[in-house]
């Protein structure tokens, strides 16, 4: 299983990923803003964090997708094997993986899951 670093600034849709996420087993440890991410991405190896799913826009009004790209950036710099997810209803290409975000079924769900899964085997 996972330590995953979920990265999302709307709180209804970190409950929702978090409860479907622990329940497949992993751990999860949440950031709601790039600060909090960024601290946390400089705690990175003594966390276990080995996933990391990142919201492209944190309230920035900026939908480039520069907010989780700035954040994946970090995370590579710090330990590149840790995997990350471009995470949005925006097709961002600066993650190891993208996975579409819109209005969260359980399809949708699932696809996550199997990425992490998929991004899980390649470490």
């Amino acid at each position: 299983m996972a330590t995953v670093l979920l990265v999302e600034d709307k709180e209804r849709y970190r409950v929702l990923v978090i409860g479907y996420l622990v329940k497949l087993g992993h751990t999860v440890i949440e950031a709601s803003t790039i600060q909090q991410a960024l601290e946390l991405v400089e705690q990175l190896d003594s966390l276990g964090i080995n996933i990391a799913v990142l919201d492209g826009n944190l309230s920035s009004g900026d939908y480039s997708g520069k907010d989780g790209k700035k954040i994946a950036e970090a995370i590579k710099a710090k330990n590149p094997a840790v995997k990350t997810i471009a995470w949005s209803g925006f097709a961002y290409t600066w993650g190891d993986a993208f996975v579409p975000k819109n209005i969260f079924t359980e399809e949708e769900m699932n696809t996550l899951a199997q990425e992490i899964q998929r991004l899980l085997a390649e470490i």
